[in-house]
């Protein structure tokens, strides 16, 4: 390694302790060194060349026979405590569940037994190539399917646009109001009834199986193409809680490749719920045309400001296809 001689004398432990810890000054040296060689500045937001600099990244931040790396989590050397995905799990929920608990506006919040979280991104090397990775547990998987549905359920029967409202843009203390009303050519009443419906519905189901142990494997699914221009993509679904006891980070690849099943089986799984929630918003829908399609339900209104340059920095994040923090 061209900034630090010493790496390939360490063992295999040491290598991973190693890429796992924090070190700013050897990181900037190395990513710099990256860019330089690919002749891209480290400030691109461009996916091509994020994509082509993160393939070779990946083997400084990765561990393991398939450069496994997770985002979105204090991926250093802390992770190898952690026995499995089950013990990574664990903790995560802890955490949430411990926050939900001292939430002073959920006083009433009763902790919930474990579950799988799962629901994150990762990078590794599948087959020799680069890939980006999103792990969902299986109930979660296809709660963000019935999310989409209910959108496009909406959009296709009480289509709505968001308009400024009466005040939206004014100056307040050291702000801007941001006040954005539903504009669905008068059946906002509607459009209310139906998305609380939908989503009651979806959390209602989301609740029914947080606990199944529906399958003991994992499913393998080639998403590339269907998000970001064509980058290479999987999606990893988890069947179950206790199938991520074996599922270990170092080996993640590995273990997922020796516990994988049969995809169609998720594919109904999902569908079956989707054709439910379809027929569940239609025959609510019967229901809700009987009523004035205009009245909405009297609601303690919230505002919202944001402070001066939040807008530019929400713009800034919205053109930015990743977190360009120089992986």
């Amino acid at each position: 390694m061209r900034h630090h001689n010493d790496f390939f004398k360490m063992t295999e432990e040491e290598q991973d302790i190693f890429l796992l810890t924090d070190n700013e000054e050897l990181d900037d040296k190395v990513r710099d060194f990256v860019y330089a060689e690919l002749g891209f500045s480290r400030d691109t937001n461009d996916h091509l060349e994020m994509l082509e600099a993160n393939k070779i990244l990946l083997h400084y931040d990765g561990i393991g026979p398939n450069y496994f790396m997770m985002n979105e989590f204090n991926w250093d050397e802390k992770v190898l405590r952690f026995k499995n995905f089950y013990d990574l799990n664990e903790e995560d929920h802890n955490y949430q569940e411990n926050a939900w608990d001292e939430d002073e506006n959920y006083e009433d919040y009763v902790k919930k037994p474990l579950f799988s979280r799962m629901n994150d991104w990762a990078r590794a090397e599948i087959d020799g190539e680069f890939n980006y990775i999103n792990l969902f547990s299986f109930p979660i998987y296809v709660y963000y399917a019935l999310e989409e549905a209910e959108i496009d359920w909406i959009d296709k029967n009480v289509p709505y646009d968001l308009v400024p409202g009466p005040n939206d843009g004014k100056r307040e203390d050291a702000g801007t109001l941001f006040d954005m009303r539903r504009d669905a050519k008068g059946k906002e009443g509607w459009l209310e009834q139906m998305q609380d419906f939908a989503r009651d519905w979806i959390s209602a189901w989301y609740d029914g199986c947080l606990y199944d142990e529906k399958w003991d494997c994992v499913f393998i699914n080639d998403t590339s193409g269907k998000d970001f221009d064509g980058d290479p993509n999987k999606e990893i679904i988890f069947g179950s809680l206790n199938i991520l006891k074996e599922i270990h980070i170092k080996t993640f690849i590995e273990d997922c490749h020796r516990l994988q099943g049969d995809s169609e089986l998720i594919y109904q799984f999902r569908d079956n719920a989707l054709a439910e929630l379809t027929t569940a918003l239609d025959e609510k829908f019967i229901e809700v045309q009987k009523t004035p399609p205009n009245v909405v339900k009297l609601k303690k209104k919230m505002k919202v400001v944001f402070a001066d340059g939040a807008l530019e920095d929400m713009e800034r994040i919205a053109e930015s296809e990743y977190d360009n923090d120089g992986d």
